[in-house]
């Protein structure tokens, strides 16, 4: 699985990247950004299965990086950082569909917690794209075979 961290704080990033045992997360590729600009153009190829994102980045914030990840990678889950708790920002996570938000100062407990939600996400969809090929494969529509099942 694919995780893409996007955060101007240096020392945030690679705290997490240390800090957190992804591998048990079934996590194996990790890419990192300093802003969103970079984070969408790293996005372009890495397709990342899920995205750990500050809001607040120079160049292009983690709310508009991740309106356009979704309209290139519309399968990627969103987990938000920020320090700020401001109604509008949680508006917007939510209109994005966005797995967690979680707080800054980072807890580590609580990040965890996030993408073990977004991994077990990403998971399910698998399971239920692998159900759906044989039927999709039949001939008919999977979604008018999955409604008969």
């Amino acid at each position: 699985m694919r995780l893409l961290i996007a955060d101007d704080e240096d020392y945030a990033r690679e705290g997490l990247i240390t800090s957190i045992s992804w591998d048990k997360y079934g996590i194996d590729e990790i890419m990192q950004a300093r802003d969103g600009r970079e984070a969408l153009t790293i996005s372009t190829w890495f397709r990342p299965d899920i995205v750990l994102t500050d809001i607040r980045m120079p160049k292009l914030n983690g709310l508009e990086f991740a309106e356009r990840l979704i309209r290139l990678c519309p399968d990627s889950k969103l987990l938000f950082m920020s320090g700020y708790l401001e109604i509008e920002y949680l508006k917007k996570a939510i209109s994005l569909d966005a797995v967690e938000f979680v707080e800054k100062p980072i807890e580590l407990e609580k990040v965890e917690g996030a993408v073990k939600k977004a991994v077990d996400f990403v998971r399910e969809k698998e399971r239920h794209e692998k159900k759906r090929g044989p039927v999709a494969e039949a001939g008919a529509p999977a979604s008018v075979k999955h409604a008969q099942a």
